[in-house]
């Protein structure tokens, strides 16, 4: 996945964050560090992350990502949207800055907030 096929290289950019909301998606970062290809046995590739980049996966490698009831987008990325649109929801950080960390934050603690309502 982030092998040969994919290159920041040619980028000016310091930072990328890559942002996977399907189900299963978790996979990806149990995969960071090793060296096979399950998708092409005969590859070895190391998925190593290069320095800037950061991976936020909608769920763990063995969740599913879902929908709103609407089908508008998943809750994942209407979180991640509310979490930076809104500002975190005007939770204060220590630096006055969003971080991906932040964001992590907020989507797990709205998640629990979801959770309990629905129980």
């Amino acid at each position: 996945m982030l092998g040969k096929a994919w290159s920041v290289s040619h980028s000016s950019a310091y930072r990328y964050i890559i942002i996977i909301d399907a189900c299963h998606s978790g996979k990806i970062l149990s995969e960071i560090g090793t060296k096979k290809n399950e998708f092409n046995p005969l590859e070895n590739l190391e998925l190593e992350l290069p320095k800037g980049i950061a991976i936020i996966a909608s769920c763990q490698e063995s969740q599913k990502s879902y929908e709103l009831a609407d089908s508008s987008s998943s809750v994942f990325t209407h979180l991640l949207c509310q979490a930076i649109e809104g500002g975190l929801d005007g939770q204060a950080t220590p630096n006055s800055l969003i971080s991906i960390s932040d964001v992590i934050g907020y989507i797990q603690k709205q998640l629990v907030g979801l959770r309990q309502k629905t129980n």
